[in-house]
């Protein structure tokens, strides 16, 4: 399946089956950087970066991506589109290691914190 984002109007997302078809789509995230459907470590890295919320293409992305969704997003330069698809695939990633890490009876949390 593949969605679209229309950077300049929120609601303007659509949603498609490989063979063309509508599909129903995933609602955005919420408003909330704390809420986004992202790995902890890196809620509390964007928050502490600044990022206050997401921009309308990462609240429709995450949501799909996060769930292995395929996606093409339309959207202007300097709209998110970077984080957009790049923070589903690293919450993929922390998520396996504090998995793998959780199986082999360690804490990878203390490896994966950010030095200040």
């Amino acid at each position: 399946m593949a969605a679209a984002a229309d950077d300049t109007d929120d609601n303007a997302v659509s949603v498609q089956k490989s063979d063309g078809a509508a599909a129903d789509w995933a609602r955005p995230c919420s408003l909330s950087i704390e809420e986004a459907p992202l790995h902890e470590l890196l809620r509390r890295e964007l928050l502490g970066a600044g990022f206050v919320r997401p921009s309308p293409v990462q609240r429709h992305v995450w949501p799909l991506a996060t769930r292995g969704w395929d996606l093409i997003a339309i959207a202007k330069t300097g709209s998110g589109k970077t984080l957009a698809f790049l923070l589903p695939a690293f919450t993929e990633v922390l998520e396996e290691e504090f998995e793998s890490a959780s199986d082999a009876g360690g804490d990878s949390s203390s490896d994966l914190e950010a030095e200040d």
